[in-house]
């Protein structure tokens, strides 16, 4: 006789843990803006604040055995100022130059407790492990940049710019744990850090643009642009890195943008491919979530918008998207 089949709902919205997860999170800002013409010369001047608190706690083993729980309380704040100045729009060249300067501090207390579920496994005398960990991570960066437009011909105009960046990030705290019941990899021997990384990196771009028709723009442009390294701030385990390094990426890119019948329809199109050394990826290794840097990757693809508006009250929007992103080098993925 066929056994008999069961009807059931693969994804039932159903969990099987013995504590429910928590998740709180407030965030609040600021920011303020003084724009002031001087004759053709615009300053802009904007500074921002913004904070976050979160209190977050879930299962670690995701099942009813009173084994792992973890929690986490982040309190974050930020703080930006960039000053810039922009040319009269010129016959010939314009220009924009500015000053830009972040500050973020981070604190993190995170605990994993292993419970006697877990304790049972090694039939010891049991005593509470909690693995705590409290860090401050605080990230100075600074920037000065520029770009101009040369509007070489009424067909042909040139962007350049630069941006020079300084970043340190520092990182102080403890990782901490309590038992005479062993937890592999997870704890580990006590870890108490006060540490730094600074980077410095000068990034470009360059674009052509042509206007066959005053309908029409075909360009080609090149950008270059990073990413600062820092640290792996929660608990992780002994084998997990604790540091990634600064992330690079090349962009090539080359489209078009017109509009036909009198405005009545708007083509966009764009290729582009983008190389990145270094990259930082977020991966899992079961126990944590850490940053790794990928040895190398890739992204390329076309991308298009069609917009069409036949009668007035009336605009139809369709895109289309076609990309592939690769990794060639990724150690320890």
């Amino acid at each position: 006789a066929k056994p008999e089949l069961r009807n059931f709902r693969l994804y039932d919205e159903e969990v099987d843990v013995d504590r429910d997860p928590q998740n709180e999170v407030q965030v609040w800002g600021a920011h303020t803006e003084l724009d002031v013409d001087l004759g053709e010369w615009n300053v802009n001047w904007l500074t921002a604040f913004r904070a976050y608190d979160t209190d977050s706690q879930f299962d670690g083993d995701f099942s009813q055995y009173n084994a792992v729980i973890s929690d986490t309380r982040e309190d974050l704040e930020q703080v930006s100022t960039e000053l810039r100045l922009q040319s009269p729009l010129g016959d010939f060249m314009d220009f924009t130059t500015g000053l830009f300067f972040y500050y973020m501090n981070h604190e993190t207390i995170g605990h994993i407790g292993f419970e006697q579920d877990y304790a049972d496994i090694f039939a010891t005398p049991f005593e509470p492990l909690i693995n705590n960990d409290n860090h401050t991570y605080r990230t100075y960066s600074y920037a000065s940049y520029g770009q101009f437009n040369l509007n070489l011909a009424e067909w042909v105009r040139f962007t350049g710019g630069l941006r020079l960046t300084y970043e340190q990030k520092t990182i102080e705290g403890s990782q901490v744990s309590t038992s005479n019941v062993p937890a592999p990899p997870v704890s580990g021997p006590d870890v108490f850090r006060d540490d730094s990384r600074d980077s410095t990196n000068l990034s470009g771009t360059a674009r052509v643009q042509f206007f066959p028709t005053e309908d029409t723009m075909v360009y080609a442009s090149f950008a270059s642009g990073f990413k600062s390294g820092g640290f792996n701030q929660l608990r992780v385990s002994q084998a997990a890195p604790d540091e990634f390094d600064d992330e690079q990426a090349l962009s090539y890119e080359l489209g078009a943008r017109s509009t036909w019948l009198d405005g009545l329809v708007t083509l966009n199109l764009t290729g582009f491919f983008t190389d990145y050394e270094d990259f930082q990826a977020q991966s899992f290794s079961g126990t944590d979530i850490v940053v790794r840097n990928a040895g190398s990757f890739f992204s390329y693809g076309v991308e298009s918008d069609l917009i069409l508006a036949p009668i007035e009250n009336l605009i139809w929007r369709t895109s289309l998207g076609f990309n592939i992103t690769e990794y060639q080098e990724f150690e320890e993925a």
